[in-house]
């Protein structure tokens, strides 16, 4: 170990060289920090609000992604590969970076002193999976435009490859804006004040503010811009089926296709899903929002360090909320955690049932059918869509092949 500054990696001479601003004018090495006995009580409500973040994270992003994977509405419905990106951007955080960031409040610097990769990696991660979180809020809020606005395009656009392909893609924009941390034009630090392995706002401000465009400022436009013309959309169609509801017979003259009417009510659970997914994204503001402006206004690193840790427990706290969000305002992810949950466990559930009780969100008629519907007990001739998919038996998910047993396929 290092016991000069010449002998130490430029990270941390450049760490010596700054401070946290608790205790002003002391004579002791920012590597000799112990945060633990330096201030205890926010030490000690870091790491309690942390770990209780990063297991309900954890354990509610699993829920997730096990919900999406194993309930066949939810599976269908391809903008959710992008609600599993954010996820498993959650997760990064849930797992590994708020773990390491405990240890760092608990250890101190010096335990990052020979492990320098680490600190690199552990910088990188906290970024790219912030820069993911907020990347996939986007691209749903695209993906929602799109499937409410432009039906009829939407299917070529979001097909599951070409989805994927999204997905991966938003993780190799994150990572190639990380690259300037890895070449010296950014940087990666242990950041005295959020007490952590994070990126280094102060080594550039002229990269943390190209960061902070490219990251925070044009998605943000994306999502706010998505989500008005969503709204003028809707309304704009509403006033349409008001005017027509004024004379029934003119309405049913000229709509001989299914009608206004009847294209609203398609949209129906694509407006509620797009509702929640803007909480989600007011959620990741809110919680964001307090290190954001530190690291935008505060490029001199003179604010003091509560504003900085507040903004970190917020931050991280935030890769726990999304799960909540989902169960709380969509009955889809209700059903989906629990037929997870027991498919998990191996546990009988009522595979049709699931659907039927369901279908005031999930079943769809085609505008074509014009005579009586049938359902699957009581005829499966009629064409009875599932998210524009016919229902067809047996139901396979990527979890029902791990519970098959000799008495048969779990019901």
């Amino acid at each position: 170990m290092g016991s000069t500054e010449e002998e130490l990696h430029p990270m941390f001479q450049d760490m010596l060289r700054r401070t946290d601003g608790w205790r002003p004018g002391e004579n002791v090495s920012s590597l000799d920090f112990d945060f633990m006995t330096r201030h205890p009580a926010m030490s000690v409500l870091f790491i309690a609000v942390t770990t209780v973040a990063a297991i309900v994270g954890s354990i509610g992003n699993f829920l997730v992604i096990g919900a999406i994977l194993s309930y066949r509405p939810l599976l269908r419905n391809k903008g959710n590969m992008f609600v599993i990106n954010l996820a498993v951007a959650d997760i990064c955080i849930t797992t590994i970076v708020s773990p390491m960031n405990m240890v760092g409040v608990a250890r101190g610097p010096r335990f990052f002193l020979n492990k320098v990769v680490l600190c690199h990696l552990l910088g990188s991660i906290c970024t790219v999976s912030c820069l993911v979180s907020m990347l996939s809020i986007a691209a749903v809020a695209v993906n929602r435009l799109i499937q409410i606005c432009k039906p009829f395009v939407y299917h070529r656009i979001y097909t599951h490859k070409k989805t994927l392909i999204y997905c991966f893609a938003l993780w190799g924009w994150a990572i190639i804006l990380d690259i300037p941390n890895w070449v010296g034009w950014g940087g990666h630090t242990f950041g005295l004040k959020e007490m952590g392995c994070t990126f280094d706002r102060v080594a550039n401000y002229g990269f943390t503010m190209f960061l902070a465009t490219m990251s925070i400022f044009i998605p943000m436009t994306i999502v706010f811009g998505c989500y008005i013309a969503i709204i003028v959309f809707v309304r704009r169609s509403r006033n349409e089926i008001r005017k027509f509801g004024k004379e029934s017979a003119i309405r049913r003259s000229s709509t001989p296709k299914g009608g206004t009417a009847r294209k609203m009510s398609f949209k129906k659970d694509d407006l509620q899903f797009a509702f929640i997914l803007f909480v989600s994204f007011l959620a990741f503001v809110l919680c964001w929002s307090l290190y954001m402006v530190a690291l935008i206004f505060d490029f001199k690193d003179r604010w003091p360090k509560e504003i900085y840790v507040a903004g970190t427990i917020l931050g991280h706290t935030n890769s726990c909320l999304n799960s909540i969000i989902y169960a709380l305002g969509y009955a889809r992810f209700r059903k989906g955690y629990i037929i997870f949950i027991r498919k998990l466990f191996c546990l009988k559930t009522q595979r049709n049932s699931a659907a039927l009780n369901d279908s005031k969100y999930s079943l769809r008629y085609t505008s074509k059918v014009t005579g009586p519907l049938s359902t699957p007990i009581t005829g499966r001739s009629r064409v009875l869509q599932l998210d524009d998919n016919p229902i067809s038996p047996p139901v396979t998910t990527p979890l029902t092949t791990m519970c098959r047993h000799g008495n048969g396929w779990m019901r």
